[in-house]
């Protein structure tokens, strides 16, 4: 007496076997997608353009700290050289965040005092583009410029989310966008998930949070974002609302004991992650649908006959079975 077992979601059997009477054949089809590359049509791209640097510039200079902005023309990353000589003498660590519109704070810096400063930015390519000198001066300690006049920064960063939109639908991965500036500098921006700290902090702009949603349940959820500044002073934005709708895969296991005679009208009892019992057809075939990832037994039963190994199990993990 034979018992096939095929276990579906879409496509492309990959079959194994073992014994369930004289033999249950268990099979799977797996869900496949493809990725594909330029076809034999592309056209070559010439050699990679070197970096170049434009429209630095040091903005909102305060009695201790600056913010300082440059543009490349690809995505390279950032560091600043600066120093109260034009021998510099300090550098910023590397923010190694490939980007085309760069923002670094230097912070910490004397009252009242002139900056040499310049900027560098290395490409993916190791192209390294380095700006001409520029110089900046901070405000004097009686001048304040951090919310006080007595030069302590008082003056909290302002932040918002900028993406997804609120009452978005979304599912998968998400990019979770934000903009902040603070009147020294942004120290740290942390996104949250339903109040919680999702991700590590960004230090640098841009601030992207990249939202695994399968890690969450569907339904609704809010979306804050905390920026600090190096003085301790902190604000959360306006929260988002959106939905999380994924859909999870489902499989479905069929199958057909014979000859007909045992399979007519045999019973077949499917349990682990899920339970189910149904009867087989005239011609003995039966199937169950709407199976999750998890691990099942099937179990037929026939009056006057006897099944040996009594039953069959396997996993279903994404798209493999483990029997």
């Amino acid at each position: 007496m034979r018992t096939a077992v095929r276990v579906t979601c879409t496509s492309t059997p990959v079959r194994f076997s073992s014994v369930l009477l004289t033999t249950i054949a268990l099979g799977i089809s797996g869900c496949a997608a493809v990725v594909s590359s330029d076809g034999p049509g592309t056209t070559p791209t010439g050699p990679p353009t070197p970096v170049t640097i434009s429209h630095v510039q040091a903005t909102g200079a305060t009695n201790s700290g600056v913010q300082i902005m440059w543009t490349t023309s690809v995505a390279a990353n950032s560091q600043v050289d600066y120093g109260t000589a034009p021998s510099y003498g300090a550098s910023t660590p590397v923010n190694q965040v490939m980007v085309m519109a760069h923002q670094m704070a230097l912070v910490g810096l004397s009252a009242g005092t002139v900056y040499h400063y310049r900027v560098h930015s290395k490409d993916a390519n190791g192209n390294t583009a380095v700006s001409d000198d520029a110089t900046f001066t901070t405000t004097a300690a009686s001048g304040g410029g951090g919310g006080s006049g007595s030069g302590v920064d008082t003056t909290a960063p302002t932040i918002s989310l900028t993406a997804p939109a609120s009452g978005a639908t979304v599912l998968g991965a998400v990019k979770v966008t934000a903009t902040a500036a603070d009147n020294v500098g942004v120290s740290s921006v942390q996104f949250q998930v339903d109040g919680v700290n999702t991700g590590a902090a960004e230090t640098a702009a841009p601030y992207v949070l990249s939202w695994d949603t399968t890690q969450t349940s569907n339904g609704t959820h809010t979306l804050t974002v905390t920026a600090k500044d190096a003085a301790g002073n902190s604000t959360t934005s306006a929260p988002v609302t959106v939905t999380v709708k994924n859909t999870l895969a489902t499989f479905s296991l069929s199958g057909t004991i014979g000859p007909t005679a045992a399979g007519n009208g045999a019973t077949v009892t499917l349990s682990g992650t899920s339970s189910a019992t149904t009867t087989t057809n005239s011609s003995g075939a039966y199937s169950f649908s709407g199976l999750a990832n998890g691990t099942y037994t099937v179990t037929p039963r026939h009056a006057g006959y006897t099944f040996s190994p009594a039953s069959k199990s396997l996993t279903i993990s994404g798209q493999t079975p483990l029997a």
